[in-house]
């Protein structure tokens, strides 16, 4: 193990990690800060993909506070054990082990955790094998850990780290490269392959290496990325659907032995395994009859980009396909951030009895299905929409929420934030940004959007140095927290 504390952990910070103090931090960095601060007995684990910003979020956030940082080797000689002496051993309260799924010999220390937030330690985990890591949570650390995921990385945080104003050319790049830092983005078919396995097979293999071997575990790993690569619903996308794979084609493609047998349940639990630690999401169909009963989506954008290219054998993505992908984050975002008590569905009546083809890229409902938003995505900067769409044509609400009250219509593009007025409601048009984490608070949105545009009015009226300095005023609001 490497141990640092002090100006030691200073220079490792600047020397082997390289971190920029000027760099804008994730935003989970500051969940991670409140935990440090906070009177718990729970152990934090930070959890995600490789190049997500894991450790240097955590070190950010651990800044104020006088902290150890513990990395633990491969193949190390110390077990679980010597890391117990550590923790008894050290005056330091806050206490950072990276690599925490590399320690062997480790369940007497997943037991001794608690014992340790008790006696007043406050105590991060984090490391690349995050499979594992998030999994603590069912096992030795059964509600006694509190995870964060660290790989969705949305559209407004990138710009943010990067520091990038909103724009149609920042956001098909987000699309293409965004999701993870730059040093680890999938930029073609052999750095793909290899970020999969190093990210997600091996890390799978190891977290079921009693049930299953590496083979296996990229057998199954494709099987599910497949899902949301080659989706049912593609007729928005022609390149795509006029050559629809097949399960074993795009194993087959992807270079993955397709003489494995893929029994269901195997699939269903790794599947479920992704989902929980952030690696894709499955929406459902609102249209419970229909022919297509749920949607997945990669979180990752450009791991999505390259799979397509990949799979379909492009050169380039197509402005459609950046659309499905553009859809996808969209999607990723409202799952996330989406109420404990509100429910995501994506409306698609292929196959529905009765129903006409009406449809909407999505829509949240309360459980009661008394307070609904309706969402259309976009991926482009000018939308024009007809008093026929489903989100103004009203039939949508007339036939399936009669009793409800349509709390907010969305439509995503790529352009500035505005509010449009029909016959049907008033439509928020707004890229994908924080307005989607309160997506709830529709009518503060709108009343906060015409305001913006009203203010902005009347400066262009004015001088252009007033019009200037009232835009990076806009911009730092936008930004919120960025600093």
């Amino acid at each position: 193990m490497q141990i640092y504390s002090g100006q030691a952990l200073e220079k490792y910070k600047k020397e082997a990690l390289r971190i920029d103090p000027s760099w804008n931090r994730r935003d989970f960095a500051n969940r991670v800060e409140n935990h440090l601060k906070a009177r718990t007995v729970k152990i934090l684990v930070v959890g995600g993909l490789r190049g997500t910003g894991k450790t240097i979020g955590i070190l950010q956030a651990a800044e104020p506070f006088d902290a150890l940082y513990v990395i633990s080797q491969k193949d190390e000689a110390e077990t679980g054990r010597d890391y117990i002496e550590l923790l008894k051993r050290t005056e330091k309260k806050y206490v950072i082990i990276d690599e925490y799924g590399w320690i062997q010999d480790r369940r007497a220390l997943d037991e001794y955790l608690l014992t340790s937030m008790q006696n007043g330690k406050r105590i991060v985990l984090t490391g690349t094998e995050s499979i594992s890591l998030e999994m603590l949570n069912y096992g030795a650390l059964i509600h006694r850990a509190d995870i964060v995921h660290t790989t969705m990385f949305p559209y407004e945080e990138y710009r943010k780290v990067y520091g990038l104003e909103h724009s149609p050319k920042v956001c098909d790049d987000y699309l293409t490269s965004g999701g993870i830092f730059r040093e680890y983005v999938a930029a073609n078919y052999d750095t793909m392959k290899e970020y999969i396995d190093s990210a997600i097979v091996r890390n799978l293999a190891d977290y079921m290496k009693e049930e299953m071997d590496e083979e296996r575990a990229r057998t199954l790993t494709y099987a599910v990325l497949y899902k949301a690569v080659c989706p049912s619903n593609l007729s928005n996308v022609p390149v795509l659907c006029d050559h629809r794979m097949e399960l074993q084609n795009f194993l087959d493609t992807m270079g993955v032995n397709t003489g494995v047998v893929i029994e269901q349940k195997d699939l269903n639990r790794v599947e479920d395994i992704f989902i929980e630690i952030g690696v894709i999401v499955c929406i459902p169909n609102y249209y419970r009859d229909s022919s297509l009963k749920k949607q997945y989506y990669i979180t990752n954008p450009s791991l999505t980009c390259q799979l397509i290219k990949a799979a379909y054998g492009l050169q380039d993505i197509s402005d459609d396909i950046l659309g499905h992908v553009f859809e996808a984050i969209v999607m990723t975002q409202l799952s996330a951030k989406k109420l404990t008590e509100h429910r995501l569905y994506f409306m698609n009546s292929s196959g529905h009895s009765g129903a006409q083809t009406k449809e909407l890229d999505a829509v949240i409902t309360d459980i009661e299905e008394e307070h609904v938003y309706f969402f259309e995505f976009k991926h482009t900067k000018n939308v024009r929409l007809e008093s026929n769409e489903p989100m103004l044509s009203g039939y949508i609400e007339e036939t399936y929420f009669p009793a409800a009250d349509i709390d907010g219509r969305y439509v995503v593009y790529k352009g500035e934030p505005c509010v449009k007025e029909y016959t049907g409601g008033d439509v928020l048009f707004t890229p994908p940004s924080h307005i989607l984490d309160d997506y709830f608070a529709f009518e503060a949105h709108s009343k906060n959007v015409k305001r913006i545009h009203t203010k902005q009015e009347e400066i262009e009226g004015g001088d252009s140095e007033s019009a200037r300095g009232f835009s990076l005023k806009k911009a730092k609001e936008e930004k919120g927290d960025s600093g």
